[in-house]
């Protein structure tokens, strides 16, 4: 039940300048990059029964630089009485297939006031993509735990902004270019330890896979 409620609550911080997922300003994928698969559209429900509602957006142009039509998905997560919105953009590299994650805050029930939505800075989120077959998917963010141990390893050197939240805590807001995110992703995509719990205080718990969502199909559902 703890875990569950920690999920929601990070889902819900993506659109503040919380941790949890490794964020940047601008997007992670390059215009040659996007890719739009048919598998990811319906209805999912994952392993804390969450639903998921993945339609085709239509119009998006994407947030990068032209006029060229980008595909993309809209999600919606939907949690209890709890309902967010999504812009999401597939893209590949190499053989691995990402998704970036970005909030849509022209569509949230009016349930912010509009002072507050114009205090908030919305963030792309990264993420790992992987179809097992036409009903059951993963998909695996970053975790921003192994971003930070990259920076104090001095291994990489990524423009961003530190935040910190409380006394202890601090969050990475990566402010580098689409181009050097894109480099940043070649090198170190397909690090294992991107999504190990690194946090966790019992060993044994340390090579499960943290933010780690598994969609199977809810062929039930009614459009």
């Amino acid at each position: 039940m703890y875990r569950k409620f920690f999920l929601i609550i990070c889902f819900v911080i993506i659109l503040s300048l919380s941790g949890c997922f490794i964020k940047a300003l601008h997007p992670f994928y390059l215009k040659e990059d996007v890719i739009f698969d048919d598998i990811f559209l319906g209805h999912w429900y994952d392993q804390d029964s969450s639903r998921w509602e993945i339609l085709q957006h239509q119009g998006s142009k994407g947030f990068l630089k032209g006029d060229t039509l980008y595909p993309a998905y809209r999600v919606r997560l939907i949690e209890g009485r709890f309902k967010d919105d999504f812009i999401v953009h597939m893209f590949k590299l190499g053989s691995a297939t990402y998704l970036d994650f970005y909030p849509d805050m022209n569509d949230q029930d009016g349930k912010n006031t509009d002072l507050f939505v114009s205090h908030i800075i919305p963030t792309h989120t990264l993420a790992r993509f992987y179809k097992t077959n036409d009903s059951l998917i993963y998909v695996k963010w970053y975790d921003e735990e192994w971003l930070k141990d990259l920076f104090e390893q001095r291994r990489i050197k990524i423009a961003h902004e530190t935040v910190k939240q409380g006394r202890y805590d601090t969050s990475y807001i990566l402010t580098a270019t689409t181009e050097e995110l894109h480099k940043f992703i070649s090198k170190y995509g397909n690090d294992p330890n991107a999504f190990k719990s690194s946090w966790e205080a019992k060993p044994e718990d340390q090579d499960k896979e943290d933010f780690t969502i598994i969609l199977r199909r809810n062929n039930n559902a009614k459009d």
